[in-house]
């Protein structure tokens, strides 16, 4: 009895399968090797295996016909947000791309540089996040830091607080609060003394009599309090 050849009897679809495979890993190759590739569509029929790979420029001109549909972009737009951080897992893409909308100071002169931070001023996406920034709101509110405060004798006048000169909080409105507590006390800080190198200091000295209404006790020599830069 002549020998049939095993391979007749594999599935139409099993071949289909593993030219699949094939032009899978040709493809991952390809892509390595061209940078410019972004997406390939694999398509199987009873013809063969077929791949019709897209450039960017391809991928760009059919956002543009998406775009057009106009129904269509509300769509588009809802998945873009949905899928958001598969896109884009770490932000980096975004994060580079909005600073590299707006200039570095030293950026070709002063003229220009007030011209190009204008239309970061007018940018549709750029102006509500500089505005969130300005405020110090959500999500560029600040973190509380815990600082240690003094109240000397001769402190300074009520709602201001002394640091020493270039201290990280001079020249700042800080909001002092504790866990649990109630009362909070906004200060304006000023540059006030010394910060000598090897010598203990307080991060703030405020005025006693506020200290007092702030931590509903009396205080002792130094405290240790949250400040929040407002």
């Amino acid at each position: 009895m002549a020998g049939k050849n095993p391979s007749s009897k594999l599935p139409a679809v099993m071949w289909c399968a593993l030219a699949a495979l094939l032009v899978m890993a040709g493809t991952a190759f390809l892509i390595v090797q061209v940078p410019t590739l972004r997406n390939f569509v694999l398509k199987i029929s009873s013809d063969g295996v077929h791949a019709e790979f897209q450039n960017d420029g391809q991928i760009d001109d059919e956002l543009t016909r998406w775009a057009s549909k106009g129904t269509t972009l509300a769509a588009l737009q809802a998945w873009l947000f949905k899928n958001f951080d598969r896109l884009d897992p770490d932000g980096s893409r975004l994060r580079n791309h909005l600073v590299h909308r707006c200039p570095q100071p030293r950026d070709n002169g002063i003229s220009a540089y007030q011209q190009r931070i204008a239309e970061c001023d007018r940018d549709p996406i750029l102006r509500p996040l500089r505005e969130l920034s300005e405020d110090r709101d959500p999500p560029f509110q600040r973190g509380a830091v815990k600082v240690r405060v003094g109240m000397p004798k001769k402190g300074p006048p009520k709602g201001v607080a002394y640091t020493c000169y270039n201290g990280r909080l001079e020249h700042k409105r800080v909001r002092l609060l504790l866990p649990e507590i109630p009362h909070q006390l906004e200060v304006q800080v000023r540059g006030g003394f010394a910060c000598d190198p090897g010598k203990v200091f307080p991060d703030l000295q405020i005025n006693a009599a506020q200290a007092h209404r702030l931590l509903g006790r009396p205080t002792r020599e130094i405290e240790e309090v949250f400040a929040l830069i407002i």
